[in-house]
């Protein structure tokens, strides 16, 4: 009886792909008759065949799936980069339909960018004669991949975008376009655009994350190339502003009168834990500048309290970067900005009241778990994991 069982099942899947090559077959015909009886409905026709050439990949057990990428083609778009120093943009593939069902076996992939830099406008920089950018180089961490079932149907791959050292206005942006294609055991093609702006809020920033990473990273760069007096000294007043060369010629008494960036993290130690083992973090402690939250955590059907640090602040120097390293609550999650699952909400404030915003806030939020929410009422705040709050 058990042979028989099996004897179905293998003949219903049989019949099934069956059904699904008759059903190619058609459509195939139908999209020559459609040319040449419609040429209008050729995009169409395009849409359909991926389509229906997914439909049948996925019966052949081969996955072929990105975070940034997407047979359609993926669009993200991100705000706020300085211009100056590097972005990275980290790409993961996977060979999975679900958390039960992956491909069997490997799958090679090659991989191919474009970058174009434009203006505020939209109108595109010249370039070179050999049609490079003269402002922005680009660098793929690999030219091919391999999604190996033996490193659970998984592989990553970066583009590095490199400013060249000319200047770039606020809202210029830069468009990468990315491409990966399987080349084996099938053909699959995928593709992303990501559109990168000049931001002028004097800072720039990214979560480095992957799935089944035990810790994200964020690093924030202050792009400011000046101080700013807080605390009168000698013969310099408050609110005056110092260039990095006469901040750099005062006495270390004297620097600390000066900021050129004030910030404070905020984490929500239910989801992000800070590494206490950082610099940045023993130098904030030693200061008494890190604010501690009692969380109760149920152990064994017992309440225990823990104290976990919510809250750091810390000064940047101009133009200099910082990473900073908090351990995931839930390693499934990718906490990667930009990215598909993580969003931000931005607000800046007018401290001084002369017309221009000097105090920003930018909180990153779940975005996945946020429109997987089952209560309704649940904002976007309900799922913030971490702020940057600072003062230019």
């Amino acid at each position: 009886m058990e042979k028989r069982k099996r004897t179905r099942i293998r003949r219903k899947n049989v019949g099934m792909k069956k059904l699904i090559l008759i059903l190619m077959l058609a459509f195939i015909i139908m999209t020559l008759l459609i040319k040449v009886i419609v040429p209008g409905a050729v995009t169409l026709s395009r849409y359909v065949y991926k389509k229906v050439r997914s439909y049948f990949l996925l019966s052949q057990e081969f996955y072929f799936n990105s975070d940034k990428l997407s047979i359609d083609g993926a669009h993200f778009e991100a705000s706020n980069w300085s211009g100056v120093d590097d972005y990275v943009v980290s790409v993961n593939m996977n060979s999975k339909h679900n958390n039960i069902e992956v491909s069997p076996v490997d799958i090679d992939y090659t991989i191919s960018a474009t970058c174009a830099v434009y203006k505020s406008d939209g109108t595109l920089y010249p370039v070179n004669q050999d049609g490079s950018s003269p402002y922005i180089d680009y660098e793929l961490s690999k030219p091919t991949g391999r999604i190996l079932v033996s490193a659970d149907n998984r592989d990553f791959f970066d583009i590095t975008i490199k400013p060249k050292g000319l200047t770039l206005y606020n809202d210029d942006y830069v468009v990468v376009s990315i491409t990966a294609e399987s080349t084996s055991p099938y053909v699959q093609t995928l593709t992303g655009e990501f559109k990168i702006i000049i931001g002028n809020l004097g800072v720039s920033y990214m979560i480095e994350d992957k799935p089944y990473d035990s810790y994200l990273q964020l690093r924030i760069t202050n792009t400011l190339d000046y101080y700013l007096v807080e605390t009168a000294f000698g013969s310099h007043s408050v609110g005056e502003m110092l260039s990095i060369n006469d901040y750099l010629a005062l006495s270390d008494t004297d620097k600390a009168n000066c900021y050129s960036m004030k910030a404070e993290l905020i984490n929500d130690p239910n989801q992000v834990v800070i590494d206490t083992t950082t610099s940045m973090y023993l130098v904030a402690n030693n200061n008494g500048d890190t604010v501690t939250e009692v969380i109760p955590v149920n152990e064994n059907g017992n309440t225990v309290n823990y104290n976990y640090v919510d809250s750091i602040k810390f000064k940047i120097d101009a133009e200099e970067s910082r990473l900073i390293k908090y351990y995931k609550k839930t390693v499934t999650k990718d906490y990667t900005y930009p990215g598909s699952a993580v969003d931000t909400l931005i607000t800046s404030v007018d401290t001084n009241s002369d017309g221009t915003d000097d105090q920003f806030t930018v909180k990153f939020y779940d975005k996945a778990g946020f429109l997987d929410r089952q209560d309704t009422s649940l904002t976007e705040e309900d799922f913030v994991f971490l702020t940057i709050k600072y003062k230019t």
